[in-house]
């Protein structure tokens, strides 16, 4: 399944695989995966949409049936939020956090029972948990010009949305900050 590899499977409770396990669990084969993902990313990667979904249309059940399976009875889950957690809490060691949202298309929230609705649920569980850290949460920009061939899939940017998502990131983080305020090499 391209729109959700194992890994992604296991974390949202679509079952075990060996694959997400030795993601999770094993370095050597992380590194390898991401060797991998990138060799394939800088390769094989077409600059536009995947050629089998159409973006302007809304999900076929057809070909994007296990997104449905996995979305549409979206609720937050304990396990992500202890996760969240636990990276918030390295706060408390001097390591500076800030929690981004990664963009979505529009017509992602198609997959979803509630649209927007489990949208709005998921931002305000994950805003809550970060502030409550005193961590800055910054909800994706519906604003932002990500045209329809600035993605590989439904909820991946490709290189050229990505350079556009980063530059939009870029100008958040130094609002947070301040002019001159970043310093990146801060532990």
């Amino acid at each position: 399944d391209v729109t959700h590899p194992p890994w992604v499977r296991d974390q949202l409770g679509g079952g075990f695989s060996l694959e997400g396990w030795l993601a999770d669990h094993a370095y050597a084969f992380r590194y390898w995966l991401g060797a991998r993902n990138w060799v394939l990313a800088s390769t094989q990667t077409p600059p536009g949409p995947s050629p089998f979904i159409d973006l302007t249309q809304p999900p076929d059940h057809r070909i994007e049936g296990a997104s449905y399976d996995l979305l549409a009875h979206y609720q937050i889950s304990t396990k992500s939020l202890a996760g969240l957690n636990q990276i918030l809490s390295l706060t408390q060691h001097g390591v500076r956090v800030l929690v981004v949202e990664m963009a979505v298309h529009p017509t992602y929230l198609d997959f979803f029972s509630h649209g927007e609705q489990d949208q709005e649920l998921f931002r305000a569980a994950v805003a809550q948990t970060a502030q409550a850290q005193g961590v800055p949460f910054l909800p994706a920009d519906p604003t932002l010009a990500l045209p329809n061939d600035d993605w590989t899939n439904r909820n991946h940017l490709n290189a050229k949305g990505a350079q556009a998502f980063s530059a939009w990131l870029a100008r958040q983080v130094a609002q947070i900050d301040g002019p001159g305020q970043l310093d990146l090499n801060a532990h």
